[in-house]
């Protein structure tokens, strides 16, 4: 394809570009060309990323009147910008699309009397020009172009004057004032006079006299025809003509490179946007630019040439015509703007009707309404911003542990006070906007959080400004530093449930304990993919599959996050750690991680997109480095691929010290000052200090002395205060915890709740001659049920870390009354003591009293063996060898040399750890993970065959310590010599009784824009009714990046009662088909693909492909393309009615 020539050809010189200085590095024979002879990247209202829920004055009188209604559709539409103007500058955006309106403010002198306004309000004129003045500062030979096009309420030459006088006042000598024509107007004219701003004005001069000497004659020169079209090769028809022939380069030539959308257009997408048809606008439009030249004087030459939704790509396709020949050949190439809002009365009927429509149908389905965009808030937000201090500015990105604050940090929890000094210290002299944590002596009551969160919430109402504090809380599975909350299933046990609808569920009821306690912020969901088995935080993930991490991170955030931020029902949710974390070479925490830029965007970047479509409001940063980077000065990753590529319009916040560590681990600064300045410029908007004031006096001094611009330090504090509107905070008494909580905290479903995730969990990986589940009537008095293993009467264990206390291994901290949750004790509850033998004859990692556990193990009915590891996170989870501790192995073995009554081995463990000496050894094995509070009952259950079990493996089970493959392994790892040995496979889960499968359906071949449709049936041919997860694996036969062996596309959750049979559908589409390429975009290629389902396989082969992948238009649901029918038939009824 063109593009891809054109591309790959300039790839190196564009990868060179500095783009904030790509004018100043122009090639020495472009210095004496006039502007109007350089290509020039711009932006079509270029200033939209500000737009406020005002309605404009260009907007419809109509549709003013119930803009309050409609504002997400108007906003959707009148959006064409998604970057402010340092980005779109540090870009290489140099012309800029403009239209003012005047305020009613009397005092045409003040601060404030031009806004910007494009349907709805946007920024003030004069911040926004301040803003591209301070980047000129630093930037001393890059020229930009402002064109002021479209005034609204200018009613008198006294507003243009004024407006002039504005622009006059920010830029100064800045203003190329000094020449008479714009052809004098070359690079080095322009820089020998100090030079950076032409201002294009689109007004009679005559309307423009009281300053018309301090800008110059460039009125009316700039030519830029409209195409006025909302079709995609009408426009590029209309590109192709305009530049068939030359233009005068005594005048700006601008290519309008976007389309128009009109009435039609709306009504045909009443739910989708802008930002969406631009996607494939830009994507022709850029691919039609890369058969142009610059100088417009010229046959197929361009001079500036804007968009919307500009990006890097657009901007460096522009930019490298500069350093095309003016001779090559160009041929014709197929490659929005305004949102012109008519006076016409369908357009009122029509959008009244779509929102009581929209309303209508989302109700009858059911349907998850997402929250206002975070950007919706920016009116508000900006106005406070506006009042601000630096001080105040930089104590909002400053976080602080509770140990700052209380008087004793040491004391038990009934003894933690808040010390007021300290916390008048912490927000009257420090401004700090942001709390976390608990100390480490364990949870909170509810009526002490409701204390510590009141107390700081009324200091920080009696600041100047009353900005709310943001708690933050790492409630990981379950509010875990509540007293008395429900403790879940961890990550990687929900995971083996493959089931997002529990995922969903349990988000919610986290939720729900965590903001009661007044906490409106919770660290998590933990999206990392796990596919380093050694980490000692695996069991924080999903697992080792990027769709699984995917699905469950989305629904637990929708879960956590509501339909409703504001509501006291509802926690901000917090994606981490960003990205990249969970592959260290070594296995150890914290350490280097090698993941070249394909399998990033292939497997790690994935799931945090998913959270950020999802709704995700922030984002905590990977504490270690990913390639010799370090996570918290990653601006590529953090600033490029998070907050540009992927939108994310919440904050970034440090993980705990990390900044700190830049200087004294990382060793990428040489002193503390320079760590906080690499951190902040690469993207860290909020750091985690937390137990000094150090970041926020360092990065007062950096804001002062210039080395942190106020924009990034304004962009920073912005995305805190969208987050603490988003929740409510300046509502009443939002911020405060709600008394009516502490009634409401334990609801008997939650308990319930979390038994059913803990049965899911259980996943059964071996069952000689079916001995499970366990015949009851065996287990006598005489012939008892033995019970051992280091794991078998702890609750530490079964929950894992982040329990009460980081580390979550202090039994004593856990209350009396869950005593009787253990293995053990759950065991007894339902046998009774004299049916069950304990010996407690190994910790993890030795072994005593074993001669009375051997001696009692050879009149047992069956031998309950509790493996596994104690609790622990981060560091101190480190091991160096992934196998078992050597005393719980001599365990079984030594059992098993006196006995052969049958032994069921139970693991309960965060990590998959070897067991190749006793697999052989056991008649069962069962893997709970760490499955929470409920685990011991759920065993119970289990075992006895209350439940059947239905988990699977979300990761590959290794047999040897080398050998840490994951199940999408490669073919060359099979080859000859080579081969993959495993304990259990990914997905492998027995259950008691037996699924067939049956009648697999697929299309033999499928066009590339077609949708996949796979069927087949599944019965339950056993005995017991039983649950049943079924997996779908695509295997894609032969592409240009060598395929994996097979990758699951698809999965559902059944319950089937005997004999019963269900049919499944799969429906995929061409991203479930796609990869990423050598180029790094997601693109499809036609051939041969197998699918497989259970012992079921089928083929099809992809016709077409071999194109980049549009990965953000994917319908939800049926109930959402159901709706989107109902709302278009309904309007073509009430277009044929009028």
């Amino acid at each position: 394809m063109a593009t891809s020539s054109y591309t790959s050809n300039n790839s190196q010189l564009s990868s060179q570009l500095k783009h904030e200085e790509w004018m100043t590095n122009l090639p020495k024979n472009l210095h004496d060309e006039p502007i109007t002879k350089i290509a020039i990247p711009g932006t079509h209202d270029s200033f939209a990323y500000y737009l406020t829920r005002q309605a404009g004055p260009d907007l419809d009188t109509n549709l003013r009147r119930i803009c309050f209604f409609i504002y997400p559709i108007i906003r959707n539409w009148s959006l064409t910008q998604d970057k402010t103007f340092t980005e779109q500058l540090y870009m290489g955006i140099r012309y800029f699309d403009l239209r003012v309106c005047r305020t009613t403010d009397t005092n045409l002198y003040s601060k404030s009397p031009f806004t910007f306004t494009h349907g709805l309000l946007g920024n003030l004129v004069r911040e926004c020009l301040e803003e591209i003045n301070e980047f000129l500062n630093k930037h001393t030979k890059e020229i930009i172009l402002l064109d002021f096009n479209h005034f609204y309420d200018f009613n008198d030459q006294c507003g243009h004057d004024h407006l002039i006088h504005l622009v006059h006042e920010i830029f100064e000598k800045k203003l190329c004032t000094t020449a008479r024509k714009i052809t004098e107007c070359t690079l080095n004219y322009l820089w020998n006079n100090k030079q950076q701003v032409i201002l294009l004005y689109e007004q009679h001069p005559e309307q423009c006299t009281t300053y018309m000497d301090r800008i110059g004659h460039f009125f009316q020169i700039c030519q830029s025809p409209w195409p006025n079209t909302p079709n995609i090769d009408e426009l590029l028809l209309f590109l192709n003509e305009t530049v068939s022939k030359s233009r005068p380069i005594t005048c700006v030539n601008v290519i309008q490179g976007q389309i128009t959308p009109h009435s039609s257009t709306i009504q045909n997408n009443p739910l989708t946007s802008l930002r969406t048809i631009a996607k494939e606008t830009n994507r022709r439009l850029i691919e039609w630019l890369s058969h142009r030249k610059r100088d417009p004087s010229l046959i197929n030459g361009v001079n500036v040439v804007i968009c919307d939704f500009a990006d890097q790509v657009f901007a460096d396709t522009v930019i490298m015509l500069n350093y095309k020949s003016s001779t090559e050949n160009c041929d014709f190439t197929d490659p929005v703007t305004m949102f012109s809002v008519h006076n016409a009365r369908f357009e009122l009927y029509a959008m009244t009707l779509l929102v009581i429509l929209l309303i209508f149908t989302f109700n009858i389905h059911n349907i998850r309404t997402a929250p206002p965009p975070l950007t919706s808030y920016d009116d508000q937000v900006n106005a406070l911003l506006n009042q601000m201090t630096d001080e105040e500015k930089v104590g909002q990105m400053t976080q602080i542990t509770i140990n700052l604050i209380l008087k004793d940090p040491s004391k038990p929890p009934p003894e933690i006070e808040v010390d007021p000094a300290k916390l008048a210290i912490a927000i009257k002299d420090y401004k700090v906007g942001s709390i976390l944590n608990v100390a480490e002596t364990g949870a909170y009551s509810l009526t002490q959080w409701h204390t510590i969160i009141g107390k700081i919430q009324d200091e920080a109402r009696d600041t100047r400004l009353h900005i709310p504090v943001l708690y933050g809380i790492d409630s990981i599975h379950g509010a875990n530093y509540i007293q008395n909350a429900v403790l879940f299933p961890q990550a990687i046990a929900l995971a083996a449930t493959f089931n997002t609808t529990l995922a969903h569920a349990l988000g919610r009821i986290v939720a729900h304990q965590t903001r009661a306690a007044g906490i409106p912020w919770d660290f998590h969901p933990q999206v990392d993919v796990g596919r380093q088995k050694l980490w000692p935080r695996l069991w924080e993930t999903y697992g080792e599959d990027v769709k699984v991490a995917k699905d469950m991170g989305r629904a637990y955030t929708e879960g956590m996050q509501g339909d409703d931020l504001t509501s006291r029902e509802n926690v901000a949710a917090c994606l981490k750690h960003y990205v990249g974390y969970g592959q260290p070479l070594s296995g150890r925490d914290r350490t280097p991680a090698w993941i070249d830029d394909r399998h990033m965007h292939e497997y790690f970047l994935p799931p945090f997109e998913e959270g950020v479509r999802a709704g995700a409001v922030s984002v905590m940063i990977n504490p270690g480095e990913v390639n010799g980077i370090p996570g918290h000065a990653n601006y590529h990753l953090l600033t490029k691929i998070l907050k540009e590529r992927y939108q994310f319009h919440g904050f970034t916040v440090s993980d705990w010290e990390e900044i700190k560590r830049l200087h004294f681990r990382d060793h990428t600064a040489d002193t503390p000052k320079e760590a906080v300045r690499q951190a902040v410029m690469a993207g860290v908007d909020m750091s985690m200090v937390p137990f000094d004031y150090s970041f926020y006096n360092l990065t007062l001094e950096c804001v002062k002395d210039g080395s942190i611009p106020r924009t990034r330090l304004d962009d920073a504090v912005r995305r805190i205060l969208r987050v603490k509107y988003a929740l409510g905070l300046f509502i009443g008494n939002n911020a405060w915890p709600d008394s009516s909580a502490i009634n409401n905290f334990n609801k008997s479903e939650y308990e319930a709740t979390n038994l059913q995730a803990a049965r899911q969990v259980i996943t059964l990986l071996k069952n000689n001659g079916n001995i499970l589940p366990l015949n009851i009537t065996r287990i006598t008095e005489t012939n008892k049920l033995l019970i051992t293993g280091p794991t078998s009467n702890v609750l530490t264990s079964l929950n894992g870390g982040w329990s009460y206390t980081w580390q979550g291994n202090d039994e004593s901290i856990y209350p009396k009354n869950l005593t009787d949750k253990t293995i053990l004790e759950s065991f007894r509850k339902r046998l009774g003591s004299a049916k069950i033998d304990y010996y407690n004859s190994s910790s993890f990692d030795q072994l005593f009293n074993i001669d009375n556990l051997l001696n009692a193990a050879q009149s047992a009915s069956y031998i309950l063996v509790c493996l596994g590891e104690k609790a622990y996170t981060e560091t101190l989870g480190n091991i160096n060898d992934l196998t078992l501790d050597n005393a719980q192995l001599q365990l079984v073995e030594q059992i098993r040399s006196r006995t052969q009554v049958p032994i069921i081995i139970v693991l309960v463990q965060g990590r998959p750890r070897i067991i190749r000496r006793i697999v052989d050894m056991s008649s069962a094995i069962l893997t709970m993970y760490l499955p929470g509070m409920e685990g011991g009952q759920a065993l119970v259950d289990v075992l006895f065959g209350d439940y059947n079990p239905s988990g699977r493996l979300p990761i590959t089970y290794p047999k040897y310590n080398h050998h840490l493959s994951t199940y999408d392994y490669k073919w060359p790892e099979v080859d000859v010599g080579n081969y993959i040995d495993v304990e259990f496979e990914f997905g492998h889960g027995l259950s008691y009784t037996t699924f067939d499968y049956s009648n697999l359906n697929v299309p033999s071949t499928l066009n590339l824009n077609d949708q996949l449709i796979i069927t087949l049936n599944v019965r339950n041919s056993g005995s017991r009714q039983g649950d049943h997860t079924v997996l779908l694996y695509i295997s894609d036969l032969y592409r240009s990046i060598t395929p994996p062996n097979k990758e699951l596309k698809g999965y559902t959750k059944l319950s089937l009662q005997v004999g019963e049979q269900k049919s499944v559908q799969f429906t995929l589409d061409r991203n479930d088909l796609s990869f990423i390429g050598i180029d790094l975009t997601r693109q499809t290629e036609p051939g041969l693909f197998i699918v497989t389902v259970g012992n079921l396989r089928a083929n099809f082969t992809l016709i077409g492909g071999d194109g980049p992948v549009d990965t953000t238009t994917r319908s939800t649901s049926i109930n959402h393309q159901y709706s989107i029918f109902l709302i278009n038939i309904l309007l073509f009824l009430l277009v044929k009615l009028i």
